[in-house]
């Protein structure tokens, strides 16, 4: 078996061995420095792909915000509808429904007396717009009621007397006179006249609903 000898100094030997702290730096570094390329690689991408995403983002809000503008005209429309769908609201429920009096008394007034004459004045409207009256306020503006007729007896008199005091526009029911008969009637039947009187005031619901599904507004 050959022998083998080293001939380099001991003092110079150490120089021609792995320096393996040296190569493990390096390995580091190496890897190190593939981490930071990898992570700029990936964070680039993700750059990208939110950059594009916020495009498209903002480029959605141009088109709302161009939607919008274009939808404000309708809401101004809606705006002036509701605006007079109220205002004919309130000048429907302020009617005093004449008819509806009328109707009232042909129901009450019974069979055995009749009407020689009728007055009949509505109270105010109320101005749409105006200042709504103190709620607390006893003063309520009226219309006026009148009317004179003819029937047999006194019972008979206070009986419609007692009628028109159940029709709900009619208030302070008052009987003006009863005694002589009103107007022509025939000298061989015993008649006796009377006059009675009422305020008038409307007895619609403040939440009368209209009587048409909607109120159309033209641009």
């Amino acid at each position: 078996m050959v022998r083998r000898i080293n001939l380099v100094p001991a003092s110079e030997r150490r120089r021609t061995e792995t320096d393996v702290g040296m190569l493990v730096l390096i390995v580091i570094a190496v890897v190190v420095v593939a981490a930071v390329v990898g992570s700029y690689v990936f964070l680039s991408g993700e750059r990208t792909a939110r950059q594009e995403e916020l495009n498209r983002l903002q480029a959605e809000i141009r088109q709302i915000q161009t939607e919008l503008a274009g939808l404000a005209g309708f809401e101004r429309l809606q705006a002036e509808k509701d605006a007079l769908e109220k205002t004919v609201q309130q000048a429907y429920v302020s009617r005093t429904l004449v008819s509806e009096i009328l109707g009232d008394l042909s129901l009450v007034i019974p069979e055995t007396a009749w009407l020689g004459s009728l007055s009949l004045e509505s109270p105010p409207a109320v101005v749409v717009g105006a200042q709504a009256p103190d709620p607390e306020s006893k003063t309520v503006p009226l219309g006026t009621f009148t009317v004179e007729g003819n029937t047999y007896s006194f019972e008979e008199v206070a009986g419609v007397l007692v009628r028109f005091e159940t029709i709900p526009a009619l208030v302070e029911v008052t009987l003006g006179n009863a005694g002589d008969p009103r107007g022509s009637v025939d000298p061989n039947v015993e008649v006796r006249g009377f006059t009675i009187s009422a305020g008038v005031k409307n007895a619609q619901p403040d939440d009368t609903p209209l009587p048409v599904s909607r109120v159309e507004v033209s641009p």
